[in-house]
């Protein structure tokens, strides 16, 4: 389970090297992977590429916790929690906006990792107290 975990925090922290592309390098790749293209306005930019980076940062934040589960039991909870948040938020907005079916792609990674880190913190906290 620990293993898992640092493979998506790695996921993860790799979503920050890609901030430093070029902006019509991402979106020839999501092109190609979703079928379409996003808007070339500088808000769409923004919003990308800071969600890139704050997902890097969970990043940091889970392989900290991981490493140490006992001393950041909350952390372990709140990234958790978040992940399952992020999942159903996903879904929502694939269904209300009528996106293509590789943006579940979001909710099919977050929803396992949120359930892998909440389980991973009971499991290493269990007999902490």
């Amino acid at each position: 389970m620990r293993i898992l975990l640092y493979l998506a925090a790695v996921c993860f922290l790799g979503l920050g090297l890609l901030v430093f592309l070029p902006w019509e390098t991402l979106n020839a790749g999501m092109a190609w992977l979703a079928g379409e293209a996003y808007p070339d306005t500088p808000l769409v930019i923004y919003s990308v590429k800071i969600s890139m980076v704050m997902l890097a940062w969970w990043g940091v934040l889970m392989a900290i916790a991981i490493a140490e589960p006992r001393a950041h039991q909350t952390v372990l909870l709140v990234l958790g929690l978040a992940f399952l948040a992020v999942a159903v938020a996903c879904v929502v907005l694939v269904r209300t906006y009528a996106l293509s079916a590789v943006y579940y792609g979001d909710a099919i990674f977050a929803l396992p990792v949120g359930v892998l880190m909440l389980t991973y913190r009971r499991a290493a906290t269990e007999n902490a107290f």
